[in-house]
């Protein structure tokens, strides 16, 4: 009988997930160009029905004079609000920040960020979504206050269970 039993509903909040994000990168600093493309690859854990961890490689490029390279390594913990089709969330996250530009020295930066963002379930399997992401950089606060990604994400869900 317990065979026969339908499983528990669940969207993708406990799944594995693999993604690849596009987005806009904007630089809050005088020195370098402010607008910037963003390509990420990243993974999520569920850790039960209500919280994710997160993490992303992010890397952008911000055109101009002098151009700037922007690498990021990003880790989150993310609250799900799962209402099956539709999955809005928010959570808090750390960065560690490399920048480079031509005859610059390379430059390492720590920062915090909160996320919000909304999944959109396409099916079993797929996701697609939008996160929004002020980074502040905690070590160079008077300088370069504030780094914002804006991503729209494809998400294949794995199902580990």
């Amino acid at each position: 009988m317990a065979a026969i039993a339908p499983a528990p509903a669940r969207a993708y909040e406990d799944q594995v997930t693999l993604d690849a994000e596009l987005g806009y990168a904007h630089a809050l600093s005088e020195a370098t160009p402010p607008h910037g493309v963003a390509l990420g690859l990243g993974s999520s854990f569920g850790l039960s029905d209500l919280f994710s961890l997160r993490g992303q490689l992010t890397a952008a490029q911000h055109p101009g004079e002098p151009s700037l390279s922007v690498f990021l390594v990003s880790a989150e913990l993310v609250y799900l609000i799962d209402v099956f089709e539709f999955v809005p969330y928010f959570g808090l996250g750390l960065d560690g920040i490399g920048t480079w530009a031509p005859d610059v020295a390379f430059g390492s930066e720590l920062g915090a960020h909160p996320v919000f963002g909304i999944d959109w379930l396409l099916s079993r399997s797929w996701a697609i979504g939008l996160a929004l992401r002020p980074i502040f950089l905690v070590t160079a606060l008077a300088d370069d206050p504030v780094y914002f990604k804006a991503g729209l994400t494809l998400s294949y869900l794995i199902d580990p269970f």
